[in-house]
């Protein structure tokens, strides 16, 4: 039984893993070929593609959850480049789902 948990976990995060990462290059070349700005950061990107959701967003982290959170948390990450917040922790993930398909079984 546990063999087949753990399999089935390092499969999950093998997937999870491949496609934060087709994600992560898909807008690295959306950003060089659309935008000609391969580094484009995540918050610009999104507000591109759908700025209503990325306002929806501010506004129920901060009336409804808690207010420093978008200012202190949330806004650093929509400023680093779009590829490397999918891709880090898709590689991360996957590097994860490899080692657990690897591990010795009992």
């Amino acid at each position: 039984m546990r063999k087949k948990r753990k399999s089935r976990l390092g499969i999950i995060l093998v997937a999870s893993g491949i496609v934060l990462d087709l994600i992560g290059s898909g807008a690295l070349a959306y950003g060089a070929v659309a935008l000609n700005d391969p580094l484009i950061v995540l918050g610009q990107l999104w507000f591109r593609l759908d700025n209503g959701s990325l306002n929806f967003l501010q506004a129920i982290t901060q009336r409804y959850i808690y207010a420093p959170l978008w200012e202190n948390g949330i806004v650093p990450i929509l400023l680093q480049p779009a590829f490397v917040v999918f891709s880090l922790p898709g590689a991360l993930l996957l590097i994860a789902g490899i080692l657990l398909l690897r591990s010795p079984r009992h």
